[in-house]
């Protein structure tokens, strides 16, 4: 085949030599006309199936792939020569490529170069040794049979294709004798020359020895067979002792050497039995890794510990000492020794040395766990703090926490020990209250930082006294503008809200009590909650006084009216326009304003009061309205012009529709006498003013009697003089006194020689007494219940007649002294002592005329009487007294001088 190529390449060159020599370098026929022109090269391929390389003109190299059309790169001249060659055949497979049509002449493009491959076989075949019987039939590619009948050389009759397959095997093994031939070398693929290396061993009467190991995975491991046929395997697989053994003998395979290292540990099943007519191939050789217990020592440990080899086999310690993990590990594999559980109670921190490595043939014993009990901090948080608090963790390590938070004790806890946080001291400022929830246990695995601290500011209740409340009113006061509280009784209060320590506090009146009104005052009302409830506050409250107040319309101009509130506050008011009492009124309390006084001169008024009374409440009272008016439209004036003893009784009609009168009746004044010998002169006293109302009967007739004014000094010594006549207003019907308005007293006298000077008038209406000096005596005075005056002395002039009864005679000195009389019995004044004169007497119902210090007693309700003797005492006469029977009385005494006088007004 070699040949045949090697003789089909040097042709081919011989034709291209010969080819290149023979062509012209130019045409010599057809002309210059297809100069200049070129003209590609190429054909087809037809049966390639591997690499082909073509050239052209021996330089040009095209590689081809595949069948097909085919062009070379570079064109040729027209009129050149190409020739088309194989430069090299495919290979794989081998295949021989044929070009025809491969050159000539180029005069236009040249297209039918044609290539031809064909793919080459060869034959397969070997060498049979050791042939002994006879029918061994030998197969390739499980057709091609052939039988081979003695030792030698062998070839199979149908080639292979290169680039093909083959397999040889024994299809019929050898018989008489019966033989185990074995091929070597049995398969393979064809390339580019015939297969000769297929062996055929074969043994008569013996066979071989082998079967199968699996499990070897470190090898070798080597085998023997009946003691002396040794083989190392290396990998698993099959495996055959070279020696074989004859057909009855005995075979026994042994591990001799186990794979180094104690890794693994091979075992032999099958391995031993009597040789039959066949290859021994059933021996199983198992290999195993040998496995060995991963293992250490704990120190340290004091709860409960959980190990782990390799991710997988969890070993629970609970004590020091040495561990070996339940599940060993082969050898050569990794352990991985790890903690897979740290000790909880207590926590601990457990660290492995010398945990990782590979098994080695033997147990592992040297991975050391060494474990430390953990220690974590105890914290926790705090809200609500509002001042200082300070902590403590199990009775010591305080710790002061100024504001809210995260804390941490700064001492640590054992896992396992037990923590109690608790409240050293509690914030002051403001005071608070701080619990702890959560505040006890036993540290565990990490640090404690669920203690709670809640904070709150304590609270206190704001209180005090009220006093001074009216019975069944009510004062509300608040607290900081919110609070309110109504108390309707003295004694202890306390608002319902408390007031956060550290807060402001305030306490006022929201409304004052209003029946009767009172001002309620706070004191200690504000300030700042400490840490105690608030008892200091004093609300006070004191009725609140208000003035009585109102106006007065009417008053004529000169006169006032006296008002009085509540019988005691007067208060006269002189003009009208507004007006206040002196004394105010407590709220609650009643007030009563009367007129306590009428206007009487110059003219009578009436003053009547509206809104005059009422309780006060919460404000000064200023509606009392009094209004004045004139009590009469008419007025009726009686005088007394009579001189002498005899008076003149006057009447007067009550006019139709008139039912009340007003009367007014004036004494008449005492007359005046002078001292003997001391030059002196001395008045008698003045009459009273008598006023009243009465209820009258128009048609009804009232006798009036005007007081005539005592006699003067007519005597030698100067000391006679008469007293003053009353005035008198009698119902005429029954002689019923209505008023008497007494009159003065005689004026004063004296002995003879002395000096006596009056110092005041004083003399009275009322009671008749006048005050004088110290040597001046006055002890006359008039006599009662109407009765006359009396009188013992011997030079004592006529005593004054009263209203009832005559007035006695003058004393037996003077026969002619007489006694007033009374006006019961005619009115005549009695006769002054006529010794030295006779014109002292006294007025109409007055006393008598006087002598020698013995003045007239006084006129009126009782006459007045006198005393005096020559040789001692001086005296005067007594002024008489009044009498006032109607209402809406006014009675003055001592203010009429002159002669008596009557005003009727209605």
């Amino acid at each position: 085949m070699r040949l045949r190529l090697f003789l089909g390449l040097l042709l081919a060159l011989s034709l291209v030599v010969l080819g290149c020599s023979s062509s012209p370098a130019t045409s010599t026929s057809g002309g210059d006309s297809g100069r200049g022109a070129t003209y590609t090269v190429g054909g087809t391929v037809t049966g390639l199936a591997g690499l082909l390389v073509l050239q052209d003109n021996g330089g040009d190299n095209l590689a081809l792939s595949k069948s097909g059309a085919f062009t070379f790169n570079t064109s040729v001249s027209a009129g050149d020569h190409y020739t088309v060659t194989v430069q090299t055949q495919p290979t794989n497979p081998s295949q021989i490529c044929t070009v025809t049509n491969s050159s000539g002449t180029a005069s236009a493009a040249v297209t039918n170069v044609s290539v031809a491959c064909v793919t080459s076989h060869f034959k397969v075949g070997g060498t049979v040794t050791g042939l002994q019987g006879k029918g061994l039939v030998l197969q390739n590619n499980a057709g091609d049979d052939l039988t081979v009948a003695a030792d030698g050389s062998f070839t199979f009759a149908t080639p292979v294709d290169s680039g093909k397959a083959y397999r040889v095997t024994v299809k019929t093994q050898p018989s008489d004798p019966t033989q185990a031939c074995q091929v070597s070398g049995a398969t393979g693929t064809v390339g580019s020359g015939d297969v000769t290396g297929v062996v055929v061993n074969c043994a008569a009467d013996a066979f071989t020895v082998g079967g199968q190991v699996t499990g070897l995975g470190t090898g070798p491991v080597v085998l023997q067979d009946n003691g002396g046929d040794t083989l190392s395997v290396s990998a698993a697989g099959t495996f055959v002792f070279p020696k074989t053994v004859a057909s009855g003998a005995p075979y026994a395979v042994t591990v001799l050497t186990q794979p180094p290292g104690g890794a693994e540990t091979c075992a032999v099943t099958n391995g031993s039995g009597t040789m039959g007519a066949a290859n021994i191939t059933n021996v199983a050789v198992t290999c195993t890794v040998n496995t060995y217990t991963v293992g250490g020592t704990v120190t340290g440990l004091q709860g409960q510990l959980v190990l782990q080899d390799n991710g997988g086999d969890s070993l629970a310690v609970s004590s020091n000492g040495s561990f070996v993990f339940a599940t060993p590990v082969a050898s050569g594999a990794i352990y991985n020794v790890t903690v897979s559980a740290q000790p909880t109670s207590p926590t601990q921190i457990c660290s492995v040395s010398n945990g990782i490595g590979t098994v080695s043939g033997a147990a592992v014993t040297t991975v050391t766990v060494v474990c430390s009990t953990s220690a974590y901090t105890v914290g926790g948080s705090i809200s609500g703090l509002a001042d200082q608090v300070v902590l403590q963790d199990n009775g010591g390590d305080n710790l002061t926490i100024s504001g809210d938070g995260t804390f941490s004790f700064a001492t640590p806890v054992a896992s396992g020990a037990q923590y109690s946080v608790t409240i050293l001291a509690q914030p002051g400022q403001p005071a608070q209250t701080c619990s702890v929830a959560n505040g006890t246990g036993t540290v565990g695995t990490a640090s404690v930082t669920t203690v709670t601290v809640t904070c709150t500011t304590n609270t206190y209740t704001i209180g005090g006294n009220l006093s001074g409340l009216a019975a069944g009113d009510t004062v509300v006061i608040q607290d900081n503008g919110g609070d309110a509280l109504s108390l309707g009784a003295d004694g202890a209060f306390i608002f319902a809200a408390p007031v956060a320590s550290g807060s402001a506090y305030s306490v006022t009146v929201l409304t004052q009590p209003g029946q009767p009104g009172q001002t309620c005052v706070v004191t200690a009302g504000t300030g700042t909650v400490t840490s105690a409830p608030i008892t200091s506050v004093t609300v006070t409250c004191t009725t609140n006084p208000f003035t009585i107040a109102g106006t007065v319309t009417g008053l004529t101009s000169g006169e006032s009216v006296v008002l009085v509130d509540n019988g005691t506050d007067a208060l006269a008011v002189t003009a009208n326009g507004s007006f206040v009492f002196p004394t105010a009124i407590l709220s609650g309390n009643p007030y009563n304003v009367a007129v306590q006084t009428n206007p009487a001169t110059p003219v009578a008024e009436a003053c009547v009061v509206t809104n005059a009374s009422g309780t006060v409440q919460l404000a000064n009272v200023t509606s009392v309205v009094v209004t004045c008016q004139s009590t009469y439209q008419t007025a009726v004036t009686f005088n007394n012009t009579t001189t002498g003893p005899t008076g003149t009784l006057q009447t007067w009609t009550v006019p139709a529709v008139v039912t009340s009168v007003t009367i007014e009746a004036f004494g008449a004044q005492g007359g005046s006498g002078t001292g003997y010998g001391c030059n002196c002169s001395l008045a008698g006293g003045e009459g009273a003013d008598i006023k009243g109302t009465f209820a009258v009967t128009p048609g009804e007739v009232l006798n009036i009697l005007v007081g005539q004014a005592g006699g003067s000094s007519g005597g030698p010594h100067g000391n006679e003089n008469g007293g003053g006549g009353g005035t008198y207003v009698v119902n005429a019907a029954g002689n019923i006194p209505l008023v008497i308005a007494g009159g003065g007293g005689g004026g004063p006298s004296t002995n003879y020689g002395l000096s006596c000077t009056r110092t005041a008038t004083d003399a009275s209406g009322q009671s008749g007494t006048s005050s004088l000096s110290s040597n001046c005596s006055a002890t006359a005075a008039g006599a009662t219940a109407g009765a006359g005056g009396n009188t013992a002395g011997s030079y004592e002039g006529g005593a004054g007649g009263g209203f009832l009864t005559n007035g006695a005679n003058g004393g037996t000195h003077c026969s002619l002294a007489y006694g007033g009389l009374s006006y019961m019995n005619g009115g005549t004044g009695g006769a002054g002592n006529t010794c030295y004169s006779t014109n002292d007497f006294g007025g109409y119902g007055g006393g008598g005329g006087g002598m020698l210090g013995g003045p007239g007693g006084g006129g009126g309700y009782s006459g007045g009487s006198t005393s005096g003797q020559w040789s001692g005492s001086s005296t005067y006469g007594g002024g008489g007294s009044s009498y006032n029977a109607g209402t809406n009385q006014s009675n003055t005494p001592g203010i009429q001088s002159g002669m008596g006088r009557v005003i009727i007004r209605y």
